[in-house]
């Protein structure tokens, strides 16, 4: 997921369930994990569409034609 962004519309801590001595458990990684799960779910849940096709492609020309062949591609991107 490149490009996502999520707003969040509410945090709330619960103190008294926090230890003051440790600010990091052992389980602090599971739980980045966690969140990171969840904002993707919560993401594809979403109806999803493509803003911009990209496509990969591979051409060879000779020399003798790389000019016309880069004017075309210049006009079709346009």
């Amino acid at each position: 997921m490149i490009g996502v962004g999520f707003k969040l519309l509410e945090w709330m801590r619960n103190d008294s369930l926090t230890n003051q001595n440790t600010f990091y458990g052992p389980l602090s990684g599971q739980i980045m994990a966690t969140i990171k799960e969840g904002c993707r779910k919560a993401f594809q849940i979403q109806p999803q569409r493509l803003m911009a096709a990209m496509y990969t492609c591979n051409i060879q020309v000779s020399s003798e034609v790389l000019g016309k062949f880069l004017f075309f591609i210049r006009l079709k991107t346009e």
